[in-house]
């Protein structure tokens, strides 16, 4: 994962009555991954240069008024209120933003750069398109540090306080304090800005979390913003009591290795280090595992393929019942490639979870939790190894119709697969 993310900025003199703007007026350059993203095009100067021309107490206004969701909510469906908290475009204020965009799964940010088109006629071009990962904990340290460099600039310019100073300050009493860090957190998931979200809502989900575990219902949270509690109760309602056995031995000692597995790495990355070591830790041979395999493996139910449980749950799920590794599980899935991968997820997030949870929800949103879940289901099933012997050089349809087959697994699996582990590119499929 890259850590370099860097906003550096030059003071530049602006006449403009409001003293906030003209004060903190200045050349922004934003270093995302080594690529200056700011660089731009001036037509009219018919010059290059690395930084644009903006107001730093906008851009730094911006940045710690929508923190929690900027650090906390995943990409959703791009709704008006998304675009407005996590597109820096949002600003406006007769600016010429970057169009740049930051998407949090909950340990990094997906920072996303698109360059201006080439037909576009505005005056001021900006040259440099990318799509890089950056670390929670370098991004939260360079705003905050952008954001105190704005602050001392209104200071030494006899603006003794500021809505910027409040914001900041806000910031750190809410990160210091569990109870306040916990409701920010759950605001943003529900994809609200502070105070902003019911009371009611707020106070009963909190209160689950407490008693089923709190990062098990921000997953929740995170993809059913307003059916959340529904949901929840559903779980725990209905669901529960519906499911069946499943094994996964000795969890603990696998969860130990997983724990030792190099933190930089993204958390796909990590999933396929700990798939690889848990098929050896349990001697499966290379290449394919049988549904009778996985049976034997986690003493399964015979029809756990076959069976369909989608009317049972609004999601698949396992429950923790306290005893040592067995997890009580319902897979809602129509397929039986999909309930073996499914089943997959639920093992890999079983290495992944927090003590704390009670329940492990498995859902559609990219979260680091669930891009965990899928990639270890990904490399367990269809050892990209493996896959890469079996394909060769042959990246057409019909050979991985039959590498689908192979690994019964899915094609679109197969597909993303390939793409991840860098064997073809994704524009290249079927081509």
């Amino acid at each position: 994962m890259s850590n370099a993310f860097a906003i550096d900025f030059e003071w530049l003199e602006r006449y403009t009555p409001d003293e906030a703007e003209r004060f903190t007026f200045a050349d922004i350059k934003i270093t995302v991954g080594g690529v200056v993203i700011t660089e731009l095009e001036d037509i009219n100067a018919k010059t290059i240069r690395p930084a644009a021309r903006l107001s730093a107490y906008a851009m730094a206004l911006w940045l710690l008024g929508n923190w929690w969701r900027l650090v906390r909510e995943p990409e959703r469906n791009l709704s008006e209120s998304w675009e407005m908290s996590h597109r820096l475009g949002a600003i406006g204020q007769g600016f010429l933003w970057p169009d740049l965009s930051f998407n949090s799964d909950g340990s990094a940010l997906l920072v996303r750069m698109n360059a201006t088109p080439p037909a576009s006629r505005q005056m001021v071009r900006y040259l440099n398109g990318i799509c890089e990962f950056v670390s929670l904990a370098a991004f939260e340290a360079t705003v905050l540090s952008f954001a105190d460099a704005v602050i001392d600039r209104l200071h030494s310019m006899g603006c003794k306080t500021s809505l910027l100073q409040e914001l900041r300050e806000n910031i750190v009493e809410e990160r210091s304090n569990p109870s306040s860090l916990q409701w920010r957190e759950m605001e943003a998931l529900l994809g609200y800005d502070p105070d902003e979200a019911p009371e009611e809502l707020m106070a009963a989900l909190l209160a689950r979390g407490e008693l089923s575990g709190y990062d098990a219902v921000t997953e929740v949270l995170a993809q059913n913003t307003t059916d959340s509690p529904a949901i929840l109760d559903t779980l725990f309602r209905n669901v529960q009591g519906h499911t069946e056995p499943m094994f996964v031995t000795d969890t603990q000692a696998l969860r130990t290795e997983t724990a030792s597995i190099d933190s930089s790495l993204l958390p796909w990355e990590r999933a396929a280090v700990a798939a690889r070591a848990a098929r050896k830790y349990w001697a499966l041979p290379d290449g394919p595992v049988s549904n009778k395999q996985l049976i034997d493996l986690f003493s399964l139910s015979s029809d756990i393929f076959t069976n369909n449980h989608r009317a049972k749950s609004p999601m698949t799920v396992g429950f923790r019942n306290g005893v040592p590794d067995r997890l009580d599980i319902c897979l809602n899935t129509s397929y039986p490639t999909n309930h073996r991968f499914a089943l997959l997820r639920l093992v890999g997030d079983r290495l992944y979870a927090p003590d704390t949870d009670k329940f492990q929800p498995v859902t559609t949103v990219k979260t680091a939790r669930q891009k965990f879940q899928r990639a270890y289901a990904q490399e367990f099933l269809c050892p990209s190894d493996a896959l890469k012997d079996f394909v060769g050089e042959d990246f057409g349809e019909e050979t991985l119709d039959e590498a689908a087959h192979y690994f019964n697994v899915s094609t679109r699996l197969i597909e993303t697969t390939l793409v991840n582990k860098g064997f073809i590119d994704r524009g290249s499929l079927f081509d």
